[in-house]
């Protein structure tokens, strides 16, 4: 199961005696974009969810990582096609409230710690105003990345339901594809030897790539570290979502490690692509 920002989850489930590979998603249909799709149809509705089925009846894969760098091409010609006129909330009320609108319950004092943390990056890197340029908007989804494509003999499809489509700095759609193919951390402590060992005893992780020179600038770097404060928190989300039982404690919470290994240990994990 996998869950989006928006709250929306989906499922590859086999239904029948023929174990039929369908794609079960749950979630306001209201909030989300629902596609004008060739290649899914909707099978059936039931308390469960939405079931869709591929038209041509072929198995499919979904929520893996890293995928073929082409599919990122593939995913922002599919997404270019939607007209979408609703600027990104960051842009509108400040990145510095993008914990609040993801996680409407999260308490006043990560909020606040979170907000600061904003604003050294911001100043850090010099992006006060960059974020806030709409001068070059493309289409952007929060979870840009493997998670909204399937995949069946190398051909990519956009999922038949997706989270919010929104304006946002063109730059974002590469950077968020990025960290969502290939990027995992920060690790807890607690990791045995062995794996700290594979990790090369870093917090961060990054799939293999090789990123151009034109991405290892300040301005870049700073927009990654609130790009992966967000896809922290939609992680954090998930878990709290499949975990209902596991009390997550901000304080040791894979958000605040984030926070505190940049802003206050000076980890900088996007150079170590560099």
């Amino acid at each position: 199961m996998y869950r989006f920002s928006s709250g929306l989850l989906a499922q590859k489930v086999a239904k029948g005696k023929e174990g039929e590979k369908l794609l079960v998603i749950k979630g306001s249909e209201e909030d989300n974009v629902q596609v004008s799709s060739s290649q899914w149809q909707l099978h059936r509705v039931t308390d469960e969810g939405r079931f869709w089925k591929l038209k041509d009846k072929i198995d499919f894969s979904v929520f893996k990582r890293p995928v073929d760098e082409n599919s990122f091409f593939e995913l922002q010609k599919d997404i270019d096609v939607f007209n979408s006129q609703k600027l990104h909330p960051a842009i509108i009320h400040g990145f510095e409230n993008e914990l609040s609108r993801l996680r409407p319950d999260s308490s006043k004092n990560l909020n606040n710690k979170y907000k600061n943390f904003v604003e050294f990056i911001s100043t850090e890197f010099s992006i006060v105003d960059i974020i806030k340029d709409q001068s070059n908007l493309a289409n952007y989804i929060d979870d840009y990345g493997p998670s909204l494509i399937a995949i069946s003999e190398n051909k990519c499809f956009l999922l038949p339901e997706l989270p919010p489509i929104y304006r946002a700095p063109v730059s974002w759609r590469l950077l968020t594809w990025i960290i969502n193919n290939h990027f995992s951390g920060p690790y807890p402590e607690e990791l045995d030897l062995e794996m700290k060992k594979l990790l090369n005893y870093k917090k961060f992780f990054w799939e293999p790539l090789e990123i151009p020179d034109n991405l290892k600038t300040p301005v870049i770097e700073g927009i990654v570290y609130l790009l992966i404060s967000k896809f922290v928190i939609i992680h954090e989300n998930w878990e709290r979502t499949t975990q209902s039982d596991k009390l997550i404690d901000e304080e040791s919470s894979p958000l605040m490690q984030f926070m505190n290994l940049v802003q206050f240990e000076g980890e900088r994990p996007w150079q170590i692509l560099y």
